[in-house]
């Protein structure tokens, strides 16, 4: 195939990719490829939490409630946040340069920030999976190169971009493991709000960054003084999980999402 070629066919399928994912046809486009092919074991757990983090978004944000997504990807989430707190101020942070290009052409009264955020300032590389780009963050995925876009792209603090006058109510964050150093560079905002967060947490965390459960639950717990559960334990209203719980919830490799709530 040429290059050429080659270039049109990637540009069809990104533009065919942007029309069906997060849209209204995207339901009936998963249903009619589960026909063809059994979803994943990673793949289920992920429309799982989904339904679940539209559950708690229709639980706890108001309409004027104010939200964070932090690694916006291609909007299903700030969607949420516009469908159930239209009236808030809502900020989403995405640094892939197109994906946020497709977030601003979207959400016009969102408030999007092409940038990664961290415990620092700066720039850093950024690894963009040009075919599972819902995968790209901070850390190099091994492997070859063929399908990786090595981006420069500028980094944050949320504490050095949200006005601290702002009320939020909520957080979401998936970063491919980096979600730890994104609560340490949010540490007052999430002190002076107290918001609810929703973060993912699990072998990437691990692997690439060094981050251990024990080090996540006991941030959230004694750090921020927050209550740590599974998505469907917030939901059923169980007791929060102690550290031995959170451990073995992460072990089992079968719950990705959790959540940190006000005591």
């Amino acid at each position: 195939m040429s290059k050429v070629l080659a270039k049109f066919v990637t540009a069809a399928r990104d533009q065919l990719r942007d029309w069906i994912e997060g849209g209204p046809f995207e339901p009936l486009t998963l249903r009619t490829l589960d026909l063809i092919r059994s979803p994943s074991p990673s793949t289920l757990a992920e429309r799982r939490d989904l339904v679940q983090m539209r559950q708690i978004y229709e639980r706890v944000l108001r309409p004027d409630s104010n939200a964070v997504d932090v690694g916006a990807n291609i909007g299903r989430v700030v969607r949420m946040f516009t469908q159930y707190a239209p009236r808030g101020a809502h900020h989403a942070f995405e640094p892939t340069p197109r994906l946020a290009a497709r977030l601003r052409k979207h959400f016009p009264n969102v408030h999007i920030h092409e940038t990664a955020l961290g415990n620092e300032a700066g720039e850093v590389n950024f690894y963009h999976q040009i075919r599972r780009h819902p995968e790209s963050g901070l850390a190099k995925p091994p492997g070859g190169d063929d399908e990786v876009e090595t981006l420069t792209v500028s980094i944050a603090r949320l504490d050095d971009v949200i006005d601290r006058d702002l009320p939020i109510a909520l957080i979401k964050i998936d970063v491919e493991g980096a979600e730890y150093q994104v609560l340490e560079g949010a540490a007052a905002t999430i002190d002076r709000h107290r918001p609810h967060i929703i973060f993912e947490f699990g072998s990437g965390a691990m692997q690439n960054f060094n981050i251990t459960p024990q080090a996540i639950h006991t941030l959230m717990t004694e750090r921020f003084n927050l209550q740590m559960r599974t998505l469907e334990g917030f939901l059923a209203d169980d007791p929060p999980l102690d550290l031995a719980a959170s451990v073995r919830a992460v072990d089992a490799r079968e719950v990705y999402n959790f959540i940190a709530s006000p005591t």
